[in-house]
């Protein structure tokens, strides 16, 4: 039996801070679709041993970009980590030490001549970012050649033991060891990268590598296409809902035309009885009512003008109604005139 432990009772809560958390779990990244017929063809050709890319003992007659970035790396000097850094040069993406450089500019000369072999471009980047694109079935990738840098703890001299601050915490050493690594985030589970290992070499891994960059692009492709689907579903109903607001203010506006029309009738008959009231008491005092009396130009101007707010009297209600059941078919001309919408 083991011990029985006591729980100590929780302190009590502060003021504003509630009893209870909720969690919520997020879906999780979807797993990539399943690998298209494209990929299957290059990874069966990529198995072939006659398609076996071989890296060349001596760089000889090197592909232009090769040939490019093996003068301007040559130039420089190694950085603080003891690798050679481009800035603002067209280049292929390589980060080594000048004791790894020619190895490494001939693992990218077969890698390249492989790769166009095969139909894919190779560009690098005119921007002060340096990369270097392999664009395989229409997607672009970044691909990188890079040495792993060992750290290790800083051991001060003894000018450095009298101003301890001024010491750097670590020593970069370049390994020798090199990596391919594909620039990329999609697809999840995928490998992207290709490193020097006790058994085996990069030198030996590059149609590994070719069907790497295979495999990615397929799944970047089908992820874009999955977007582009995504998008124009997404555009389609914000059409909708547009659409929908639209008619919803054109009903709207259809209801307060029904209502203006209503008042405008009821007005117009108001006028009427109005005018008949007028000319009943008139006759009832013995008025005149003789054609071009001052009485009657008054009755005629007042029923021309309860005719003027009549929508039925002036058929401004039907063609209303017309209008307003196709409103898709009025031109954008009729924006332009001034329409009025009591129908005066």
């Amino acid at each position: 039996m083991g011990w029985r432990v006591e729980h100590p009772p929780l302190p009590r809560l502060r003021p504003g801070v509630p009893a209870s958390v909720h969690l919520t779990v997020r879906p999780g990244l979807p797993d990539r679709a399943a690998p298209s017929s494209e990929v299957e063809t290059h990874e069966a050709f990529e198995r072939e041993p006659k398609n076996r890319i071989r890296v060349a003992r001596q760089l000889v007659n090197p592909h232009s970009l090769v040939n490019h970035t093996a003068a301007v790396l040559r130039a420089k000097k190694p950085d603080s980590y003891g690798t050679i850094g481009i800035w603002r040069e067209k280049c292929l993406d390589l980060r080594v030490s000048p004791k790894t450089l020619d190895r490494g500019l001939r693992i990218m000369n077969a890698l390249l001549t492989a790769l166009e072999a095969r139909g894919f471009r190779i560009t690098v980047s005119a921007t002060d970012k340096l990369e270097t694109h392999v664009t395989v079935l229409g997607e672009p990738l970044q691909l990188r050649l890079e040495e792993k840098i060992n750290r290790t703890p800083h051991v001060p001299t003894k000018e450095e033991a009298r101003y301890p601050s001024s010491a750097p915490r670590w020593d970069y050493a370049p390994s020798g060891d090199l990596t391919l690594r594909i620039h990329e985030y999609w697809p999840r589970g995928t490998r992207k990268s290709w490193s020097d290992g006790r058994r085996k070499k990069l030198d030996q891994m590059l149609n590994d590598v070719v069907r790497g960059l295979v495999i990615v692009a397929d799944a970047k492709r089908a992820e874009r296409i999955e977007q582009e689907r995504a998008e124009k579903e997404r555009q389609e109903a914000a059409r909708q809902r547009a659409l929908i607001e639209q008619r919803r203010r054109e009903e709207e506006e259809r209801l307060r035309t029904l209502e203006r029309q209503a008042e405008s009738w009821a007005k117009a008959q108001k006028l009427r009885a109005f005018v008949d009231e007028v000319e009943r008491q008139a006759n009832s005092k013995g008025i005149s009512l003789a054609p071009g009396s001052k009485l009657v130009s008054w009755t005629e101007w007042a029923r021309e003008h309860a005719d003027h707010l009549d929508p039925i009297k002036l058929g401004s209600a039907e063609s209303s109604e017309a209008d307003a059941t196709e409103p898709s078919t009025r031109q954008a001309s009729e924006h332009g005139e001034q329409q009025d919408s009591d129908f005066s």
